[in-house]
């Protein structure tokens, strides 16, 4: 699923649909994390706000965010801030 997500991701970013890319790539990297816990024995949440949460899902890895981060920041900030919730502005 995850790898189906990244291609659907990709193709949307070429026809400059950049909010479904975003989208779609959070979910693949919910997927990944997902399946790495289960790779290595660790639960995670299946259902619900905290299913979504890819911050505490990279915790949950035992992954640290500062290894993500770049210098300014875009990497950390799609962790920390991608969610499957309607933005309200």
């Amino acid at each position: 699923m995850a790898q189906e997500r990244a291609v659907d991701a990709r193709i949307l970013a070429d026809q400059g649909r950049s909010v479904a890319a975003v989208y779609l790539a959070g979910y693949a990297v919910e997927y990944t994390l997902k399946a790495y816990l289960q790779r290595v024995g660790r639960g995670s949440p299946t259902s619900g706000q905290a299913g979504h949460d890819l911050r505490e899902l990279w915790r949950a890895c035992g992954f640290r965010l500062a290894a993500l981060g770049d210098s300014q920041g875009n990497r950390t900030y799609f962790v920390e801030q991608w969610h499957t919730g309607v933005a309200v502005q």
